[in-house]
């Protein structure tokens, strides 16, 4: 899904007493304006809302103490920014995403959201190249099936 990342808000795991194990979470609102690929559990089309999110992130306690949870190689969508993303559904009966990877189209250039040599081969190819390529691909695996 092609969409611009919206507000982000970090939360705690049910119970909430402690973040255990990176089960910190931090929650964006996308605003999408094209999709690729459709979810056939959930029906999105373009110009929708919804929440997606990944494991790790910045919180910040009542004390005003902040704590960070990274993951080594997992980076975080800036707000205002145009994305596409890879995202699979955690839950069939809500829109509720979690972020797999993302790839920037800032200023035209593709640029990984995540440190995979894999993925940071496509950087620096130009957004349109890079979307003419996806749409090929979701096209041809479509075929196959």
């Amino acid at each position: 899904m092609r969409g611009l990342n919206g507000k982000a808000e970090p939360f705690l795991t049910t119970g909430g007493g402690a973040v255990l194990k990176n089960l910190a979470k931090k929650t964006r609102r996308c605003s999408f304006c094209e999709v690729l690929k459709s979810d056939p559990t959930s029906v999105i089309s373009a110009g929708d809302e919804i929440s997606a999110w990944r494991m790790g992130g910045s919180l910040k306690f009542h004390s005003g103490n902040v704590k960070h949870f990274l993951v080594a190689g997992v980076g975080f969508p800036r707000v205002g920014t145009d994305y596409l993303f890879f995202l699979r559904s955690t839950d069939a009966r809500i829109k509720d995403y979690a972020i797999s990877t993302a790839f920037s189209l800032s200023d035209q250039v593709v640029y990984s959201l995540d440190a995979n040599s894999s993925q940071c081969a496509f950087d620096g190819t130009g957004a349109n190249d890079f979307l003419r390529t996806v749409r090929e691909e979701i096209l041809a695996r479509r075929a196959v099936k």
